[in-house]
């Protein structure tokens, strides 16, 4: 058996365009145009017969996906598919001492140090723990068509984590506001297979 899974990020917020840092504890709304947004994914991919739609916690993925949900696909929130905790960075814009420290985190990521983490923070590490929960849950009810609408960062660690079975590819795979990715999982063999990336 195998099961299709569609994979988006969620709309633009007013926090993506003024390049203010979200995470886990921003709840923020998506603005006018992740609206617009959302109703152009679902007008594409409306047709999909999808068994169930997955969200994190954070309403910006719930808004994102409400067209499916008011056409009668039953949607499941899991807060272990929430977006990485940056900690203290959370709300303020990306510029100056917190854009170097990003880079310094990125940097000891991108050398293999997963567990380093913003101040007060989560790491990639235990994102990937969460993540990888909440895929175990998702795959055990082997359902043929699932939506699945979560974070850049999350979407980041688990594609990495998916495709590749580590984190050492996180920076490869940069996405969009409500792009889609598709991945097929076999369950006999237990391996993902990437279909697609960032479609438009």
């Amino acid at each position: 058996m195998t099961t299709h899974i569609y994979l988006t990020r969620h709309g633009e917020t007013d926090y993506n365009i003024q390049h203010i840092v979200q995470g886990r504890k921003i709840n923020s709304d998506i603005n006018s145009t992740g609206r617009n947004q959302s109703c152009v994914f679902f007008e594409k991919y409306r047709n999909v017969p999808f068994d169930c739609v997955y969200t994190s916690s954070l309403k910006r993925t719930h808004q994102s996906t409400e067209p499916f949900v008011e056409s009668g696909i039953k949607r499941i929130v899991m807060p272990d598919l929430d977006e990485m905790d940056f900690g203290s960075f959370e709300g303020s814009c990306y510029n100056g001492n917190i854009a170097e420290a990003f880079a310094s985190l990125l940097n000891k990521w991108n050398s293999g140090e997963y567990d380093i983490k913003a101040p007060n923070g989560e790491s990639p590490q235990e994102v990937a723990n969460r993540l990888q929960s909440a895929m175990q849950a998702i795959l055990s009810k082997k359902e043929n068509n699932i939506l699945i609408c979560l974070h850049g960062r999350a979407i980041r660690i688990l594609l990495s984590l998916l495709i590749h079975g580590n984190l050492n590819h996180m920076q490869e795979y940069t996405h969009d506001n409500l792009t889609l990715t598709i991945l097929e999982y076999n369950h006999e063999n237990q391996k993902f297979t990437l279909k697609e990336f960032n479609k438009n």
